[in-house]
């Protein structure tokens, strides 16, 4: 007998024959909106929805099954890409068949990805940036600036940890006036910036026939030791940062340590025995995967939160081997002790690999973040250069 959740799912595998039926039978908004039980608002995006797309590929999409969700996806990204570097209804139908193999969230990743190669032939825009010469009715002055979006991340990271540090200090502050002070500070009265955020960021590999052990040393097929710091010492000075990677004893990679390469400068990893991760271990795991380990997540890794694989409330240590970055929503989502309550899932390390991913059910498989951002981290690329994988782009 068909439950209503069944029924419900083939209703949403039917939205691109709908589309195509409201296109074919040219319904109006009102008479939509009336039988849908929906607004009118929520009615024009069907009908939006059945001029993006020619009759021919609604109906490959309607044979694919793709919801209205998916077929959104498709549309919005396909009206981003540039109409003289690509024919858009070839890259329409592209969309189309990708979206029958994966979730939305996951074609969300698949077209972005898509229109910016497409993009990248197209002649960049210039930054700008412009500011009110006359203050408006409530005496305020407006800034309104476009650059490159890396550039506008770097930004966001610097303005929001100043903006957050304001709010402790004062908890009646909103978030966006928190922000506007945090500029006002840094371009009226900059100040060097003790973040390790945009100091350069060596990754140091040891070799295959090097292994590394707890108390900090390195042995090496020949029989010889060597104190770690030592050896990066040797071959690195005063540069910027570096994270060590290398092979355990168990043969999976791991970060071995991290310096400010001074040579009288200490380990700055250390073994924080508080609850709270240090800046110092979240810059190491914000370098290791670069956004929230979720699966379906894209959040920054450099403004998510340290969360514990092993819940500091069950004895999990903060090192930065137990920390992996989570975005607020998902570590809150977190079953931090699976053994006795499971209702979300919870972030756990692969053995085999050293990957985070997600466990959604009790025993069941291991779900990683296919992010693009993801392959650009220390771990994927440690994973690379010990031959664990080979780094082909992601959605290809």
């Amino acid at each position: 007998m068909e439950t209503l959740y069944d029924a419900y799912c083939t209703a949403q595998r039917s939205g691109a024959a709908l589309v195509a039926h409201v296109r074919r039978q040219g319904l109006k908004k009102h008479q939509i909106a009336r039988d849908f039980r929906i607004t009118q608002k929520e009615a024009d995006l069907y009908i939006w929805l059945g001029h993006q797309f020619t009759a021919k590929l609604l109906m490959l999409a309607a044979e694919k099954q793709l919801s209205v969700s998916q077929l959104q996806v498709v549309a919005k990204a396909a009206n981003k890409a540039s109409a003289n570097l690509v024919d858009k209804q070839a890259l329409r139908q592209e969309f189309i068949n990708h979206a029958a193999t994966c979730t939305v969230d996951e074609l969300h990743l698949y077209v972005n990805t898509r229109v910016l190669e497409v993009n990248s032939g197209r002649a960049p825009r210039k930054a700008a940036t412009g500011i009110s010469k006359q203050a408006d009715a409530d005496g305020m002055g407006h800034i309104h600036a476009a650059m490159p979006y890396h550039e506008a991340k770097k930004v966001s990271a610097i303005l929001d940890t100043d903006a957050k540090k304001l709010r402790r200090l004062n908890p009646n502050l909103g978030y966006a006036e928190a922000l506007t002070h945090a500029l006002i500070n840094r371009v009226t009265a900059p100040s060097a910036d003790s973040s390790p955020t945009n100091t350069p960021c060596f990754l140091f590999p040891l070799q295959a026939d090097a292994t590394y052990f707890a108390d900090g040393t390195v042995a090496f097929t020949n029989g010889s030791t060597r104190p770690l710091k030592e050896l990066v010492d040797e071959q690195l000075s005063d540069y910027g940062y570096v994270i060590v990677t290398a092979l355990d004893e168990n043969g999976v990679p791991t970060v071995a340590t991290s310096y400010l390469c001074r040579r009288s400068n200490p380990d700055g990893g250390g073994r924080d025995k508080q609850r709270s991760f240090s800046p110092w271990q979240k810059f190491i795991s914000t370098a290791e995967y670069l956004c929230c380990m979720h699966p379906d997540c894209s959040y920054p890794a450099i403004s998510s939160q340290g969360h514990h694989l092993k819940a500091w409330t069950n004895g999990g240590p903060t090192t930065i081997t137990n920390c992996v970055p989570l975005c607020g929503p998902h570590n809150a989502q977190n079953d931090d002790n699976p053994d006795k309550h499971w209702h979300n899932g919870h972030a756990i390390k692969d053995p085999a690999t050293g990957r985070v991913g997600w466990q959604f059910t009790r025993g069941g498989p291991i779900y990683h973040n296919k992010n693009p951002l993801i392959r650009k981290g220390m771990r994927e690329w440690a994973l690379a250069h010990y031959g664990f994988i080979s780094m082909t782009p992601i959605n290809k």
